[in-house]
């Protein structure tokens, strides 16, 4: 199988971590973003100390509810690896175990922001950037919480 490069938005924990370190085991070119470079460089080093030998994993602070953040998250990656094969767009934000009523409209508009918005400015940055490199691919993970048809309580707004 061709190495590939991997971009994977909200990579520092959970499912993100997960693809990134499989993406690794596989051989592939990986950078994880994360909304702060501390997490973001603790993430880092986790996967390089469980990475085979030669697997490449870089990272890069990025709140994806930010086009101009997210743009630079697509040219960091272009310039560190030479081009994007593979975005795959899992960055969410959730109040895990937050009552909804108990959730504030700040609360609501940040998570709004991250996931929703979030996703539409990794869609189209990694679009407008593969079109420009003659290709690649697009995953977008959406509602994780509820993906597996079990109720999660505290979860309202991010599934």
């Amino acid at each position: 199988m061709a190495k590939r490069n991997v971009v994977i938005t909200g990579g520092t924990q959970g499912l993100g971590y997960g693809y990134a370190r499989e993406f690794l085991r596989l051989g592939h070119a990986v950078v994880i973003s994360g909304r702060s470079a501390a997490t973001v460089d603790a993430a880092v080093q986790r996967l390089q100390s469980e990475a085979p030998g030669g697997a490449r994993v870089l990272g890069f602070a990025c709140d994806v509810a930010s086009m101009e953040q997210v743009q630079a998250l697509w040219d960091h990656a272009v310039a560190a690896l030479g081009r994007v094969d593979v975005w795959l767009n899992n960055a969410g934000y959730a109040r895990t175990g937050a009552r909804f009523v108990d959730t504030t409209p700040e609360q609501i508009a940040a998570m709004v922001r991250s996931n929703v918005i979030g996703s539409m400015n990794a869609a189209q940055v990694a679009i407008a950037g593969m079109r420009r490199q003659g290709g690649g691919r697009l995953y977008l993970t959406l509602g994780g919480g509820g993906a597996s048809g079990r109720v999660v309580p505290g979860m309202s707004v991010y599934s």
